[in-house]
């Protein structure tokens, strides 16, 4: 298994690891995460910041579907030129000294909208009508129109989107977390391998208390 990406946080100038829960999930915003890659399947990634002892979301990745935007109906509809009919320069088998090729003999085409009910082959006949008595024919294509998600603002800010990623880069949203985090520096990366306690393998490790996003208490963690 990949070793899952850590969000980041900056305290006193430093840069740690956050060992322990997000303080912020995408869903508080109205984003539901999809997978990023095999090393962040949670969907998100994030980094924060501690100022003047008040807790900053400062960077926010997330994984969203894709919209494809295929129902965006009513289609537009083209207008289909065809050849003038030969009719006119046919005689009663068909055959036309214009066209040699008129001069070959068909089998009849299958009846596929009496063997399918699930899709509607009536166009064929449409074409047909249009290329052998008609000038002109109008038929319906379907066309590809994407949509434009409207994606909220955090930190004042809209996201970049690059493929199925959102980007909210150089922002400081204000959070209301109370609750404890675990943060680690100098990770002893003989360890890497390792997939689970990889808290113990950090040099360095503090907790962090915060109320209602302000910074109460600090101390090493064991």
């Amino acid at each position: 298994m990949t070793t899952q990406a850590t969000d980041g946080i900056q305290y006193n100038g430093l840069g740690y690891s956050l060992l322990s829960n997000s303080p912020f999930y995408p869903g508080q915003i109205g984003l539901h995460p999809e997978p990023i890659s095999s090393a962040c399947w949670r969907g998100y990634m994030a980094s924060y910041s501690v100022e003047n002892n008040q807790l900053y979301l400062t960077y926010l990745e997330v994984g969203v579907p894709l919209d494809m935007g295929w129902d965006d109906f009513p289609l537009p509809v083209e207008t289909v030129d065809f050849p003038e009919s030969q009719s006119d320069k046919t005689d009663e088998k068909g055959a036309s000294d214009d066209n040699p090729f008129l001069n070959v003999e068909f089998p009849p085409l299958p009846d596929f909208q009496s063997k399918s009910d699930d899709f509607d082959l009536s166009f064929i006949d449409e074409i047909m009508a249009g290329a052998q008595g008609s000038d002109k024919k109008t038929i319906q294509t379907s066309v590809y129109t994407p949509k434009e998600p409207k994606y909220p603002e955090l930190g004042g800010k809209q996201p970049e989107q690059v493929s199925n990623v959102l980007y909210y880069r150089e922002i400081a949203h204000p959070l209301d977390y109370s609750g404890t985090l675990l943060l680690g520096r100098g990770f002893d990366y003989q360890y890497d391998y390792v997939e689970v306690d990889r808290y113990l393998y950090y040099r360095d490790k503090l907790e962090l208390t915060f109320k209602e996003g302000v910074l109460i208490a600090a101390k090493p963690a064991l």
